[in-house]
């Protein structure tokens, strides 16, 4: 049987690891490899604000499909976010 002191001792080294991997993955980028400009007609500030709340470092944007009869969006896309 496992002492109280072992358990708690091993119990704890494990969250100190745990969180010690966390903080230092987060330095790490995170790649958004699909996005659309204008999808469902979302504005650009709409994409740039979600893509900073969601710690995206970078992010690689695709052109929006025209159907017939739609015109290509007429504000110009952002080149660099805020």
């Amino acid at each position: 049987m496992t002492s109280r002191r072992t358990f708690l001792t091993t119990g704890l080294s494990a969250l100190a690891a745990r969180g010690f991997a966390q903080t230092s993955s987060a330095a790490e980028p995170i790649i958004d490899i699909h996005q659309h400009t204008h999808y469902h007609d979302r504005l650009d500030e709409h994409l740039l604000a979600h893509q900073k709340a969601m710690g995206i470092t970078t992010t690689i944007i695709l052109p929006g499909g025209i159907t017939s009869g739609a015109s290509a969006p007429t504000s110009a896309w952002p080149t660099t976010a805020p």
